[in-house]
């Protein structure tokens, strides 16, 4: 019923041809894994098309467990709402930016992370 160590003990009883017999196994149950699918795993933009106006996208990430959204590059120029709305800022530098998506550890899942690369060139 969950993740941890359990003992399951076979019993069989006493027949006319067979003495009773008992068997202990232990099995252990480890976490699951998981994966994070995106919609969008990369983003590339002109930097010229910038100049005119922001852009937006959604990430669209599911998982099995929660997930969280962080700039981890580029914070002066993107940001990531809490559903994973990313809006690239108006005259954003030309360079690669990253946003971490991440999979919250849970007593049944492990963490997972994945990162969703946006381009400006």
């Amino acid at each position: 019923k969950g993740v941890g160590t359990a003992k399951i003990t076979i019993k069989a009883a006493t027949s006319d041809t067979y003495k009773a017999a008992s068997k202990t196994v232990t099995i252990k149950v480890k976490k699951g894994s998981q994966t994070i699918k995106t919609k969008v795993t990369k983003k590339t933009y002109k930097a010229s098309d910038l100049k005119k106006k922001a852009a937006t996208f959604k990430i669209g990430a599911t998982a099995k467990t929660s997930i969280t959204y962080k700039v981890v590059s580029g914070k002066k120029y993107i940001t990531v709402s809490k559903k994973g709305v990313v809006k690239v800022s108006k005259n954003a530098k030309k360079g690669t930016y990253k946003i971490l998506v991440t999979a919250k550890e849970t007593s049944k899942y492990n963490k997972k992370t994945k990162y969703i690369t946006i381009t400006i060139k």
